[in-house]
């Protein structure tokens, strides 16, 4: 493990970079030696630096998965009411430049749609999950998840409403 030391305003600081190729993340660990131990020697110094620099990326590396498996399957429930009808639907998949949803309810137009957040989102401040805690949706993100349940359900309806001639179409162009 190599962890830089200097002196930042009197006191040793020490920092560690150790970056997980498989997911592209970087973790960093950082902190300030207590003057206490400091007096004690270099090699307790150390021992104190490396046991926290452990204990941060450790804390970190757990955080980091608990995000993915929220980003994977964050199981939040969604609704909207359209002409009277309540339509029902979970995020059954997100990550920052994208929401998945699934209509369940009316079950008779069941499917799956998205809606992006790209650039433009991101530089009007838009984003998916709240800057607090990344474990949480933001608001904007909970109503893009219901325009994405809207688009669904009006996606699924016109497909239903207009069976015959979508097949039709399939016919002729066959």
């Amino acid at each position: 493990m190599r962890i830089k030391y200097e002196v930042k305003r009197g006191n040793l600081h020490y920092e560690h970079h150790e970056e997980d190729t498989g997911t592209m993340t970087v973790f960093v660990a950082e902190g300030f030696v207590p003057k206490e131990i400091v007096k004690k020697g270099k090699q307790e110094a150390r021992a104190y630096a490396e046991a926290d620099v452990e204990r941060q990326i450790a804390e970190g590396k757990e955080r980091f998965d608990a995000i993915i498996a929220f980003r994977r399957n964050p199981d939040v429930t969604v609704s909207i009411r359209r002409k009277g009808i309540v339509i029902e639907g979970k995020i059954v998949f997100v990550n920052p430049g994208r929401i998945d949803v699934e209509l369940v309810s009316p079950p008779e137009f069941k499917g799956r749609g998205d809606i992006n957040f790209g650039y433009a989102s991101a530089i009007a401040g838009h984003r998916v999950f709240d800057d607090e805690n990344p474990l949480a949706f933001s608001k904007c993100g909970l109503d893009a998840a219901r325009t994405a349940l809207g688009w669904t359900y009006d996606r699924q309806k016109y497909r239903r409403d207009h069976a015959k001639t979508i097949a039709l179409a399939k016919e002729l162009n066959r």
